[in-house]
């Protein structure tokens, strides 16, 4: 069907009988201004849009104006001013009116030039009026909530960023801005690798496991920035949902805790340097006794060999300095293990029944020298191979043996019987078990919760670090094991 015959054949008052039909289905009230007196005449459904009568209102643009809202009037005259100095193709705004019942609605107007006078100027404006108050509430609800949601993010204490399912910024906090000196004014809508250096390559895969629905991160991991300085990351990257639970992008945290673990691994070498101190003087003993031993030996051997060499006692002094120069080298080798600290050196297959005799003959001298018998024993069913870090699993055992030493040799037991320390090695099922007991009063109630603890300490002031309990039980964590106090 054509149109224009269509239209022909209809009369004025069936065309207009139609245009209000189109009106009323669109929703639309109809304006029309006469440029030159400032009238204006409104539809009656412009009228009704506002809760108003068309039959009491006044045909002015005083009308409209005393209904828009004080903060909107101005830029509805910029957008009419820039319509009517050609700057746009047609005059359109949003702006708020005031509803009969008080109420503030949203309009969409927009108008054209729809009549000149003889020299070409403007003399009519016609427009519609259209309530959008539903969708534009909607928007600015939704604007007021991306608003607030960029705000939380930006004054998070930790880096924080949230992309989409295409890798594009949707918001980031400050710290996060800061770490990878970014614009937080350029980033929305774009991906990172567009305005900064690559994000850390170990994030790459972790990067797609989180896209497709999968929670991952590292409580410490350490990198290489763009910048070649390692550090140290806390991180976590997890899908975030629309409201129908479907997948619609990732946020990635991340914490540098360098400055944290540098101290903490400052206070692990203390520490440990601490617990090889208390061992350094039974350590010199117990190699001194045995080298005045070789030496006595040695100098036996050179005098048989300048006379007459009795075989015998050669192979006597001989077997001796063996054994002597065998001990010496189990001290060395015990403490070779524990000054041995990589933090970063993979598990490797240990025989926890030779390293516990390794660190009972560091330990054996002092506790010797106190009246304090040790006692070393595994149960039968050996070897003992277990998975570790030979340095971490010996200093555990060194750390719990020094406080065992201080416990007993605080209770000042008056018969000698009494002063002793007893390591076992066992196996519990899968695990491979070392217990410490010792003849000491024990830990009070009040602070065994607290015992492992950085800085808790039972001690005098001045005598160890309080760090002890505290490495070891972080060591045996970070081994795949534990440590419990059990009286």
């Amino acid at each position: 069907m054509r149109l224009q015959p269509f239209l022909d054949s209809l009369t004025s008052e069936q065309l207009i009988d139609r245009l209000n039909l189109a009106l009323d289905g669109a929703s639309l009230g109809i304006w029309d201004w006469d440029l030159r007196d400032n009238s204006v005449q409104f539809d009656r459904r412009w009228c009704e849009m506002l809760g108003l009568d068309v039959a009491e209102i006044t045909m002015a643009l005083s009308t409209w104006e005393e209904r828009v809202h004080p903060d909107d009037i101005q830029q509805c005259y910029a957008d009419i001013q820039a319509y009517l100095d050609g700057k746009t193709e047609f005059y359109e705004n949003i702006h708020r009116m005031r509803h009969a019942n008080g109420e503030w609605i949203y309009i969409l107007d927009r108008g054209r030039i729809s009549g000149w006078d003889a020299q070409g100027k403007a003399i009519r404006f016609t427009g519609t009026h259209f309530d959008c108050t539903t969708t534009e509430r909607a928007k600015r609800v939704l604007q007021n909530q991306r608003e607030l949601l960029a705000g939380m993010v930006s004054n998070l204490p930790v880096a924080v960023a949230m992309f989409d399912l295409e890798d594009r910024y949707l918001a980031a906090s400050d710290q996060w801005l800061q770490d990878h000196q970014l614009d937080g004014g350029r980033i929305l809508g774009h991906r990172h690798d567009e305005l900064s250096a690559p994000l850390p390559s170990e994030w790459a895969q972790a990067w797609q496991r989180a896209q497709a629905g999968e929670t991952v991160g590292a409580e410490q991991q350490r990198i290489t920035g763009s910048d070649g300085r390692r550090r140290y990351l806390r991180w976590s990257m997890r899908p975030w949902r629309t409201g129908d639970d479907e997948l619609a992008g990732i946020i990635v945290t991340s914490e540098d805790t360098t400055a944290a673990v540098e101290a903490r691994l400052t206070q692990e070498r203390d520490s440990r340097l601490s617990a090889l101190g208390l061992m350094a003087g039974g350590v010199a003993h117990e190699i001194n006794t045995p080298l005045q031993s070789l030496l006595l030996n040695a100098a036996m051997i050179s005098e048989e060999l300048d006379g007459h060499a009795d075989l015998e006692l050669l192979r006597s002094c001989n077997s001796a300095v063996l054994a002597t120069s065998k001990r010496i080298a189990n001290i060395i080798d015990a403490l070779r293990t524990v000054s041995r600290w990589q933090p970063g050196d993979p598990l490797s297959p240990i025989d926890l029944g030779q390293l516990q005799e390794q660190i009972a003959d560091l330990c054996r001298a002092r506790f010797r020298h106190a009246g304090i018998t040790l006692q070393v024993e595994h149960e039968s069913g050996g070897p003992f191979l277990g998975l570790g870090r030979p340095a971490d699993v010996g200093q555990i055992l060194l750390n719990l043996l020094n406080n065992a030493f201080d416990a007993v040799a605080d209770s000042k037991h008056e018969n000698p019987e009494d002063a002793w320390v007893r390591l076992l090695l066992s196996a519990d099922g899968e695990d491979l078990v070392f217990r410490v007991f010792d003849s000491g009063p024990g830990v009070a109630p009040e602070i065994q919760d607290m015992l492992m603890t950085p800085f808790c300490t039972t001690k005098p002031l001045g005598r160890g670090t309080g760090l002890g309990l505290s490495l070891s039980k972080s060591l045996a964590e970070n081994l795949g094991g534990k440590l419990r106090h059990l009286s």
